[in-house]
């Protein structure tokens, strides 16, 4: 997009140069491009070069208000693509989270089966325990 846009700003300069340097060499026509008749004097305003100086300052001021959106167009460009970027991080370090979060799950489950077998182990000591002082008594 930005280099299409570009390119448009070039032809846009062109255009403007080659419209400048053409407006000035045609005896036969009005600045507006109408034909002039053979009888008609030209405008007091064509002579003095008012309308020229009209289209150059419009055209200018074209010039700069389509940089200027091409720089807003930039900055914008940038900003999607350093939330694009931060997205992706977000991703990577969510998708790492997730494959702690599974280990972490497999460790408490090994833990809480460990527990339960010291438990059972436990209660089968207190049993022999129990039995031997039964015995002894």
């Amino acid at each position: 997009v930005v280099e299409v846009l570009s390119k448009d700003v070039g032809q846009l300069h062109r255009y403007a140069q080659d419209a400048a340097l053409a407006g000035g060499s045609t005896a036969t026509a009005e600045p507006d491009g109408e034909p002039r008749s053979a009888g008609t004097q030209p405008s007091p305003l064509a002579g003095s070069g008012f309308l020229d100086e009209e289209l150059i300052k419009f055209k200018a001021e074209g010039r700069e208000r389509h940089q200027a959106s091409v720089r807003e167009l930039a900055r914008h460009w940038a900003f999607l693509e350093e939330l694009q970027f931060m997205q992706a991080e977000n991703t990577a370090r969510q998708r790492l989270c997730g494959e702690e979060v599974a280990s972490l799950s497999a460790s408490a489950v090994a833990v809480r089966d460990e527990v339960a077998s010291l438990h059972l182990s436990v209660q089968r000591l207190e049993r022999q325990l129990s039995t031997l002082r039964s015995e002894a008594q």
